[in-house]
């Protein structure tokens, strides 16, 4: 699966753990070491906190006789990608959206909203297949080490600085998730449509909502002020990760149907 990490994030990974190591080092001299102690600790925190094992409690977990739809896709593509030791639970909340951790344990978290709004099997896989790609990328275990690293530098202008490096490399992993949605579902027009599905954030869009939806994001790109608005968000421009589809798809050879 590394080896279809998308370039842009491999760019900013060096960029974003160069400044680490550099800032770390740094704040390690002018403290006279105590800065790698404070750098532990917050590690440490981080660990506990982002693990997620007590919010998970409260969540149903997926299994073959709870939910056997949702279970079926998982496994399908859980082997296509050898991922282990995953859990997968179900959030009752109508949000459109979903999410994976690697830290402490794999799982993914499917909100019953986004699974009922993607009612396709490709658009399943694609969204199976992008969460699962923040796992076996090892997304959620570089995000700490970097926003721990930022946290030792909380309240001066480095951190300022450092929290727009952050922001970047969380927009970068996204792409590479996407491109490993695409490669699950193997089917552009299926991921399109799972990411129209995501930009309406309707609980049962209708079939021409959706093909009107991907036909608009295929035919623009961001304005000035949507990618300005981009640099303050976790997550890239929607017209961005369209475009970044598309020409994966071509150098994959697939078709848009």
């Amino acid at each position: 699966m590394k080896k279809y990490r998308h370039p842009k994030e491999k760019r900013a990974m060096l960029v974003t753990f160069g400044l680490a190591i550099i800032l770390s080092l740094f704040f390690a001299t002018v403290t006279f070491g105590c800065g790698l102690f404070i750098l532990g600790i917050a590690f440490a925190w981080g660990y506990f906190a982002l693990s997620g094992k007590n919010n998970l409690e409260r969540l149903k977990k997926v299994s073959p006789n709870t939910n056997p739809d949702i279970w079926q896709t998982v496994e399908s593509v859980r082997q296509k990608w050898g991922i282990t030791d995953l859990d997968v639970y179900l959030h009752p909340t109508s949000n459109i959206n979903a999410s994976a951790s690697d830290f402490g344990k794999n799982f993914i978290i499917i909100n019953q909203g986004l699974w009922q709004a993607v009612k396709g099997e490709g658009q399943r896989k694609f969204v199976i297949g992008h969460e699962m790609g923040h796992i076996g990328l090892g997304h959620s275990w570089l995000s700490v080490i970097a926003y721990q690293a930022d946290n030792a530098f909380a309240g001066t202008i480095l951190s300022f600085f450092f929290q727009f490096i952050l922001l970047r490399y969380s927009r970068m992993k996204e792409l590479s998730a996407d491109r490993i949605g695409l490669l699950t579902c193997g089917s552009l027009e299926a991921s399109l449509e799972a990411l129209a599905i995501l930009e309406l954030r309707k609980p049962n869009p209708q079939k021409v909502e959706i093909e009107y939806m991907v036909n608009y994001l295929k035919s623009r790109k961001a304005n000035l002020s949507e990618s300005f608005t981009e640099a303050f968000s976790t997550h890239p421009d929607i017209f961005e990760r369209v475009e970044e589809l598309i020409k994966f798809s071509k150098k994959l050879g697939l078709t848009s149907n």
